[in-house]
């Protein structure tokens, strides 16, 4: 039986051949051009920030899914950043920084293909993943014992990032890549799609997180939330295994959303009132007024068919104040996964393999040493 104090992952995988083992992955010119060992197979989906193909890799006959982001270098913040470019690439070193957790998108090779100085694509080159939760989720492919190793691998990858003071900022199901073997059993669960993620203790956005999964502090405390959002998230995400929906649908004003949020939690309290942005605490009074925690909609009354297990650890995790949420690191001492837990262990912490490149998370210059290192 493992031992589950000690975790089962080390980060001691065996680079890919482009990547240096002592730094990370500035783009050569000689080398902006599509690999001829990489055969396109078929399109895996688009949208407003680029395209996802299927692709073989004729070297080893692995297939491999190539991300293609477009990096605009003409559309800028306020900061004068590229900000495509800058989300194409921070999303290229959270991969490189966290390659070869079993949890976690691996990142095999990138390359840029640069049109003229402000046009461009960066390609990430993954392992490729049979789907995503969202898709699995509308195709009726979870089983109600698929719920706690689903979670369990997302909060497994939680911890690991959370360990290296990182925010994915975007947890949904359709960012959980999910994969199965030939009975129909879960094989595979990774976290995907690390564009809006952020090292913690920067100046953060509130335009995060998709409406439905957001957590209020990304409102009400703007600029302040902490690795807690990303926990909020977990909560929505496991409530919508349970049923096969949203649970917070609230619209698309934050009001609505607020009111919607009001509905199940209760009052916000005191304690988190004071901490609130001033701009959101007339809207607050008024929510306190009308939604008594007695009226709260009950998590049983919503959630057909989930056990008391479940119920006690969304009551932990869709809390008003973000200090009382509990981490990802919490969720696994959880009774719910103590079957797995007893088999796999309690998950990883970072390791801090690549200090350098969590120490230049926020340098955009940085983008070009990250490609020299991968060999590019």
């Amino acid at each position: 039986m493992a031992d589950p104090n000690q975790p089962r992952y080390v980060h001691t995988d065996t680079p890919h051949p482009h990547v240096s083992a002592s730094s990370p992955p500035d783009a050569n010119p000689k080398k902006n051009v599509w690999p001829s060992y990489y055969i396109e197979l078929q399109s895996l989906g688009s949208g407003a920030y680029g395209t996802v193909v299927e692709a073989v890799d004729k070297r080893n006959g692995r297939k491999v899914a190539i991300k293609k982001q477009f990096t605009n270098f003409s559309v800028v913040d306020k900061k004068a950043k590229p900000v495509l470019a800058l989300r194409a690439y921070r999303e290229l070193l959270l991969l490189w920084t966290f390659r070869g957790h079993p949890n976690i998108l691996h990142l095999l090779d990138a390359f840029p293909l640069q049109a003229d100085a402000t046009m461009g694509t960066l390609c990430t080159v993954t392992n490729k993943v049979d789907t995503d939760l969202a898709a699995a989720l509308q195709h009726k492919r979870i089983k109600p014992d698929m719920r706690p190793i689903i979670m369990y691998g997302v909060l497994c990858g939680m911890k690991y990032i959370h360990s290296a003071d990182a925010i994915h900022r975007d947890l949904k199901p359709s960012n959980i890549g999910i994969s199965f073997d030939d009975t129909g059993n879960v094989r595979d669960v990774r976290l995907l799609d690390f564009g809006l993620a952020r090292k913690l203790k920067v100046e953060m956005s509130y335009v995060v997180q998709t409406m439905w999964y957001r957590a209020p502090e990304v409102w009400l405390q703007p600029g302040r939330y902490t690795k807690a959002i990303d926990l909020w998230s977990v909560g929505c995400i496991l409530a919508e295994l349970i049923t096969g929906q949203v649970l917070m649908r609230g619209g698309t004003a934050f009001g609505a959303q607020l009111e919607t949020i009001y509905g199940y939690l209760g009052e916000a309290g005191k304690d988190f009132l004071e901490t609130v942005d001033p701009s959101y605490i007339e809207m607050m009074h008024k929510f306190e007024k009308e939604k008594s925690s007695s009226q709260r909609i009950r998590l049983s009354e919503v959630l057909p068919g989930s056990t008391e297990q479940e119920r006690d650890l969304l009551d932990n995790l869709f809390r008003w104040n973000p200090d009382q949420r509990f981490t990802a690191a919490r969720c696994l001492e959880h009774p719910y996964f103590a079957d797995i837990v007893q088999k796999k262990g309690l998950g990883a912490r970072y390791l801090g393999a690549h200090p350098e490149t969590l120490q230049d998370f926020e340098n955009w210059d940085y983008r070009t040493r990250l490609l020299d290192q991968m060999g590019r």
